[in-house]
């Protein structure tokens, strides 16, 4: 199945690179490897993992194929996606870094 290029965020290219780095240490695999099997080069891998890709283009979807990886579906409660979405939210929106501060210390109290 051929999929569209769909242009993606900072934040969601981070998320899913470091999915992809999970995945492919967690199955033992070099960068190399993870390319000659999507018939591609280790710098892209690499480019992928730290997120420094624009759109889920055909070989983003190969190597996500590859590793088993639904690059559409995030782990919403993982640290990374939280930590992207913050992320995005505060370059977006300067101003919730303040409600932010809010939310953090109330939950420090809780966890105390």
């Amino acid at each position: 199945m051929c999929k569209m290029a769909r242009r993606i965020g900072s934040g969601e290219a981070v998320e899913i690179g470091l999915r992809v780095k999970r995945a492919r240490v967690a199955r033992g695999m070099t960068l190399k490897q993870v390319a000659a099997r999507c018939g591609g080069d280790h710098t892209q891998v690499s480019k992928i993992e730290r997120g420094k890709f624009s759109s889920l283009n055909a070989y983003v979807h190969k190597v996500c194929n590859e590793l088993q990886i639904d690059p559409a579906s995030a782990d919403e409660a993982s640290p990374q996606a939280l930590h992207a979405r913050l992320d995005r939210l505060i370059r977006e929106k300067p101003a919730a870094a303040s409600a932010l501060h809010a939310v953090f210390d109330a939950l420090d109290r809780l966890a105390n």
